[in-house]
This record gives C-alpha cells, structure tokens and sequence, in this order.
C-alpha cells in the first residue's frame, strides 16, 4: 500500500489516457474502493465532477463526494532513489522489444 507523500511512477498508461506509463507522482491521498474486491485506490491529482466512479478490478460503482479521480494502484509502483530511471530505461527497452515483433 502506498503513503500519503510517497512518489509512485505508472508502469502503465490509464485506459481512459489520465496518465501515461511513466509518469511520476506524488501520492495525495489513499483509500479502500469499498467494493467486494478490496481493491485500494489512490489521489494522484486528478479531479473529476461526477460523485461516483467503477472499480477497475471487480466493475462495482463505488460512491464519493470529494471529485477525486481515484485511480487503482495496479498502475503505480513506488519511487525509490534511482528506480525511477531504472524503470523508465526497461520501459524502453520493452517497447523497443515490441516494436521489433
């Protein structure tokens, strides 16, 4: 589970294109989804103007009123000193590896 003020970079670009793979953040906020899943989800800044969103992993709608963007962290993985490059150059590679097929 992440901390509020922890970096986390996505290892995966958002379905919807919130954020690509990646991108850095800082972690703002983290909460259960509250649905049979037990998914946990996190604030990376993003706002939205409904007061309900779907669970990414189990589907279930899951109600809030504070317009946060509540992203599931099977995007993220944490920051560590000198992983974020590290990440990002296999990220790289990989895509090259793809690219290549």
């Amino acid at each position: 589970m992440f901390q509020v003020g922890q970096e986390i970079i996505a290892i995966r670009t958002h379905i919807q294109n919130y954020f690509k793979k990646g991108d850095i953040f800082l972690v703002k906020g983290v909460r259960d989804c509250g649905c049979s899943c037990n998914d946990f989800l996190v604030d990376i800044g993003y706002r939205i103007k409904d007061n309900y969103q779907t669970c990414g992993k189990c589907h279930e709608l899951f109600f809030h009123r504070d317009n946060i963007g509540w992203v599931g962290n099977k995007y993220f993985v944490p920051v560590e000193e000198g992983f974020a490059e590290m990440v990002l150059e296999e990220l790289r590679v990989g895509e090259k590896e793809l690219i290549r097929r």
